[in-house]
């Protein structure tokens, strides 16, 4: 598992509004793919983390993936569409990420 926690609080913005397409939006109630890693931010800054990403093989492609094509200048709208096209006929349902 390439993909850690560490990785995913600096890319927050990017993975709030990328969607999971491993069913956890119906199953956990996600809203996006960076729900597969952090269960709650609380107010002194800290995130709970949830273990959901060490079930869910396809947030974990899908959060590399669109880091990686951060790190290579894309744009977040970018990266929404690419990670849309790739999953839209895969795993299950997307969560309701918000548009981009």
């Amino acid at each position: 598992m390439y993909y850690n926690y560490s990785s995913v609080a600096p890319n927050k913005e990017l993975l709030e509004n990328i969607p999971c397409y491993c069913g956890c939006g119906e199953s956990e109630v996600h809203k996006s793919n960076y729900d597969c890693f952090i269960h709650e931010n609380k107010e002194d800054g800290k995130a709970v983390r949830d273990d959901h990403r060490t079930k869910c093989g396809g947030g974990l492609e899908i959060a590399t993936q669109s880091t990686s094509d951060l790190r290579s200048s894309k744009l977040i709208k970018q990266i929404r569409q690419s990670i849309d096209e790739k999953y839209k006929n895969s795993y299950a349902k997307t969560t309701p990420a918000s548009e981009v």
